[in-house]
């Protein structure tokens, strides 16, 4: 069976992972509406201002992204998120809170605003992939808050499931390893890239994320419920 949804949301749609999933589905012909703190706008694309860490921003916008689906079927794709590096003897406490408003306190946003949005009937079918982290499951080094804010966002994805088991939602998540975007470059050491450059050709990039979110959102909401895929 596939899904075919009636409208794509996207947030963090302006680069990295975001931009690679808005930018597949747009080319396979799908409606799509992205969303991002910082907006983004091409010849044939804008992405909107919002920032997923307002929670009257994000229920907002998503309401009037859902106008544009006349009550079907929607599959939301959360790609907002930033990299720290630190143990838990160097990392402020602002910069603990920093990770966790961006890393998870804005996927408990999105995702209660969309679970509201289904009980009111404002779409008959949802589905939202949260892009999390191998950090999450793993841990990594020398990224304490990261890790933990990623690791909350998995715990996030099961718990919702096992609070809302009707056919009409599905949440799941995708965890990638290292991907080397323009937001996670920054944090990379020299050792890291070298990895990420040797193993390109064969593992991940942010296109392949893209390929399996889409993937995930046609056949793989079908059956799976608070899961996650691990890409490494």
């Amino acid at each position: 069976m596939v899904m075919t949804p009636d409208l794509i949301i996207v947030f963090g749609a302006a680069g990295g992972m975001g931009r690679a999933v808005t930018d597949l589905a747009r080319n396979q012909s799908f409606p799509v509406i992205g969303y991002d703190k910082v907006p983004r706008t091409d010849e044939e694309f804008e992405v909107l201002e919002l920032d997923a860490c307002d929670p009257v921003a994000v229920q907002e916008g998503l309401a009037d992204a859902l106008r544009h689906a006349n009550g079907g079927r929607v599959a939301v794709v959360n790609a907002v998120g930033t990299p720290s590096r630190g143990t838990i003897a160097d990392v402020t406490l602002e910069e603990f809170e920093r990770a966790i408003d961006i890393n998870l306190r804005s996927a408990y946003f999105i995702t209660r605003a969309l679970v509201r949005s289904l009980q009111s009937g404002a779409s008959s079918w949802a589905g939202i992939i949260h892009i999390a982290s191998g950090a999450g499951a793993l841990g990594s080094a020398d990224r304490f808050a990261y890790s933990v804010a990623k690791a909350g966002l998995l715990g996030l994805c099961k718990q919702v499931a096992k609070d809302f088991k009707d056919d009409s939602f599905r949440i799941v998540a995708i965890s990638p390893g290292l991907v080397d975007t323009e937001f996670a470059t920054p944090m990379l050491t020299a050792e890291e890239r070298e990895e990420y450059r040797l193993r390109r050709a064969e593992s991940i990039s942010a296109e392949g994320i893209a390929e399996l979110a889409m993937w995930v959102i046609r056949h793989g909401m079908i059956a799976m419920h608070g899961g996650s895929l691990d890409v490494y």
